[in-house]
């Protein structure tokens, strides 16, 4: 933008302001003064009478409170159980003997409290509280739906009742502008809730995607599944479009026909997962239906690791023209399993099969083949081999164990270091909750539009079962097209606003 002032130069400046300032001093001087203006008037018809008419350069409005309002604050005083005593008192009182020495009656019938600043403040009867506290906490003028402090230093500036630092604390509390608007500034709440180790492989396993990749074979999305115990990893082609019925055949192909039904699915809340997807599962393997899936929402980290890992792999390898990923898959999948994993110290194939995969690095080291013939013209061979598998087992089965303390010893660290400054407080059935959209990602994409203005969070919602200290069920409508239980990361308490506040202004869907 120009700068209006350099562009006309210094001069220009001076003389503005000098008129300006010629300006304020003839208005100072004309203010409140009366000007005697002649006026001729003419009456009939050669008769003319010389008046003078005083003409005021200045006018001031009144504002005070309308007679009709003040009898509502009379009524009002009067059905108020602790004012209408304190008028009483004052108004039976003959020796000027108040028991009340903090309050003034004023002459236009409103009570007044002196605080210990010296300030007076007009009492406001218990029928006239919402009101006030309504305009002072939603009025733009005024508030503006501030926070607590603001808003009650704003009404106690003007306005006092017994006990209202509690009752302006509830009303605010209650707000649902306020509670679906504004960010929570809390530490994070929820303890680490460790999944117990599994007894075998593939007992439990969890799921994640990788989506929205360059196309690749008309693929766009990986899906993810990793056991539990061993770190075994399969990495399957899919698209994005995928429904609950595609997706039960991808898992019964890759999963139950290899390692049977898990006991357990570790996966985030995806639409995926939900009555569809195991009536299919069931169906495949031809039995009724008796499965529901056990829905743990606390997302495991080593998922977000593993596909970090993963999507760095496939760029090393990837082509210039990054339709081929789809073709690395299974390379990288024997890759991962071939080498040693953080979290327990062996391959997770060797934890799953019971050995090491044999590939061109350790194809060298692989002991030769014991030839049949052998075996059958020196029958001590067969002690001997039942000795080696029988050690081979013993030594699977021990490293399994180690395996096993490994996982248990991680999960100790790891709960040391997610519960530090963490909040405990838990939720019980039949609270309303409000879920954060942002953590779930389900805020719409606005761009241009004022994104930064949508609600906070969505809601509200009824807890209907707590499942564990950390994931509670929701009654929630299947339009949201997420699944129901939810981790008590995403999840923040909400006040209903008593019925004593009245109908009360309320946010509007996005």
């Amino acid at each position: 933008m120009k700068n209006m002032f350099e562009e006309l130069g210094p001069q220009f400046k001076r003389k503005l302001l000098t008129v300006a300032s010629n300006f304020m001093m003839s208005e100072l001087e004309t203010v409140n003064e009366a000007v005697d203006v002649p006026v001729n008037l003419q009456v009939g018809k050669s008769e003319e009478i010389e008046a003078s008419q005083m003409t005021s350069h200045s006018y001031s409005t009144l504002v005070g409170i309308d007679e009709e309002e003040i009898s509502k604050w009379k009524v009002a005083y009067d059905e108020d159980p602790h004012f209408s005593l304190v008028l009483k008192t004052m108004k039976e009182d003959e020796d000027n003997n108040i028991p009340y020495p903090q309050y003034q009656y004023s002459d236009h019938g409103l009570l007044y409290f002196e605080d210990s600043m010296g300030n007076m403040r007009m009492c406001v009867p218990q029928g006239l509280r919402n009101k006030v506290m309504l305009e002072g906490h939603d009025i733009i003028s005024e508030s503006a739906h501030s926070g607590y402090y603001k808003t009650y230093n704003r009404i106690s500036a003007t306005y006092y009742w017994p006990r209202m630092s509690r009752e302006i604390k509830k009303f605010i509390n209650s707000c649902d502008v306020c509670q679906k608007t504004k960010p929570r500034r809390h530490a994070p709440v929820g303890l680490l809730q460790p999944i117990p180790i599994p007894s075998q492989p593939f007992e439990v396993v969890m799921m994640d995607f990788i989506p929205e990749l360059p196309s690749s074979n008309r693929f766009d999305n990986i899906l993810v599944i990793v056991d539990k115990l061993t770190k075994y990893a399969i990495f399957v082609p899919t698209t994005t479009r995928i429904g609950e019925i595609d997706m039960a055949r991808l898992f019964f192909k890759h999963v139950v026909t290899k390692f049977g039904i898990p006991r357990q699915i570790i996966s985030d809340q995806d639409t995926h997962w939900h009555g569809d997807f195991w009536k299919e599962v069931c169906r495949l393997m031809g039995m009724k239906r008796a499965l529901t899936m056990s829905y743990h929402p606390q997302a495991d980290g080593q998922m977000e690791v593993m596909n970090q890992g993963l999507e760095i792999s496939i760029h090393a390898y990837i082509g210039p023209e990054r339709d081929d990923w789809s073709n690395l898959l299974d390379v990288l999948a024997l890759s991962y399993n071939s080498l040693p994993h953080m979290a327990t110290g062996f391959l997770p194939a060797y934890l799953l099969r019971g050995y090491h995969p044999i590939t061109r690095s350790t194809l060298v080291k692989s002991p030769q083949a014991i030839e049949r013939d052998d075996i059958e013209e020196d029958r001590n061979k067969h002690e001997v081999l039942d000795e080696k598998a029988l050690h081979m087992t013993e030594a699977f089965e021990a490293e399994c164990r180690k395996a096993r303390d490994a996982l248990l010893l991680g999960q100790v660290f790891q709960r040391k270091t997610y519960n530090k400054d963490r909040l405990t407080w838990e939720f019980q059935e039949g609270d309303k909750v409000v879920i954060n959209q942002k953590h779930l990602g389900l805020l719409r994409s606005e761009k241009g539009r004022g994104d930064k203005f949508l609600t906070k969070y969505e809601g509200l919602f009824e807890i209907i079962q707590k499942l564990s200290s950390v994931s509670y069920h929701l009654r929630m409508p299947a339009s949201f097209g997420m699944h129901p239980v939810l981790n008590i990361e995403h999840l923040e308490k909400y006040q209903e606003s008593p019925e004593e506040f009245g109908e009360r202004p309320r946010v509007k869907m996005n």
